[in-house]
């Protein structure tokens, strides 16, 4: 290929683009006002899902609490879909905080 061929578009390009790239950082990043009702819908959802779950691990025993190795412990926070119960589990670093000296 020749190479003059490729240079002058490129050339072109680049003198029509450098502009649009500047102008798009210019913007400022507006935040979506739905964003409050969108978060209180979803709290009321998981609320309604965590009394759904209270309900069934008092009916079908399961633990609200689950102790692991290392301090960890899985807390029961709603069922999915299938009427599974979910828990979310904590993790203790308790090497990471040493090491950054968090006890200090």
């Amino acid at each position: 290929m020749n190479l003059r061929k490729l240079r002058s578009p490129f050339i072109c390009l680049s003198i029509f683009a450098i502009p649009f790239t500047g102008f798009a950082q210019l913007q400022p990043i507006k935040a979506d006002p739905r964003l409050p009702e969108i978060a209180s819908i979803q709290k009321r959802k998981d609320q309604e899902n965590y009394a759904i779950a209270m309900d069934l691990a008092k009916q079908k025993q399961w633990p609200l609490e689950i102790p692991g190795k290392e301090g960890r412990v899985a807390k029961l926070v709603g069922v999915d879909a299938f009427g599974f119960p979910m828990y979310f589990e904590t993790l203790s670093n308790v090497n990471a905080a040493a090491t950054i000296g968090t006890n200090n």
